[in-house]
C-alpha cells in the first residue's frame, strides 16, 4: 500500500511538472519557437596583445604563443589612447591593443578594440 501511495504521488507530480512545462510553451497567441532557433546571446570575451596582421575584413592579435583571428562586423568600435571614438584608420602593425569580441558560430566578431600602445615597427 505504501508503494501505490509513492507511485501515484510521483506520478501526479510528474504530471504538473509536464503540463506546467508544456502550458509555457504554448502560450495562446504566441507562435511556438524551438529552443535551439533561439538567438544566444554570446558572452564578450577580451584578449591584449600585438596586431601581427590587418585587412579590410578581420585582424590577427598575438599575445604570447597565442594568435586570435577577429572578424570586423558594422557597430565595431575603435578606441585611440586618448579615449576618442574614430575609425579602423587608427589601427596599424605592432600595435599594442586590447580587444572585446564575441564568437559567432565559428567566427570571433570583434566589438571593440582600443589602441594601448603606438605601433614601434612602422616608420611615421
Amino acid at each position: 500500500m505504501k508503494k501505490i501511495k509513492i507511485l501515484f504521488f510521483a506520478a501526479i507530480t510528474f504530471i504538473l511538472i509536464f503540463s506546467i512545462s508544456y502550458a509555457e510553451d504554448n502560450t495562446p497567441g504566441q507562435p511556438r519557437i524551438k529552443k535551439s532557433a533561439e538567438k544566444k546571446v554570446q558572452p564578450t570575451e577580451t584578449v591584449q596583445g600585438r596586431v601581427i596582421f590587418l585587412n579590410n575584413e578581420s585582424i590577427e592579435i598575438k599575445k604570447g604563443s597565442t594568435e586570435i583571428t577577429l572578424y570586423f562586423k558594422d557597430g565595431a568600435i575603435f578606441v585611440n589612447k586618448t579615449g576618442e571614438e574614430k575609425t579602423i584608420e587608427i589601427i596599424k602593425l605592432c600595435q599594442n591593443v586590447k580587444a572585446l569580441y564575441t564568437r559567432e558560430g565559428d567566427k570571433n566578431i570583434l566589438q571593440k578594440i582600443i589602441v594601448l600602445k603606438d605601433s614601434n615597427c612602422i616608420k611615421k
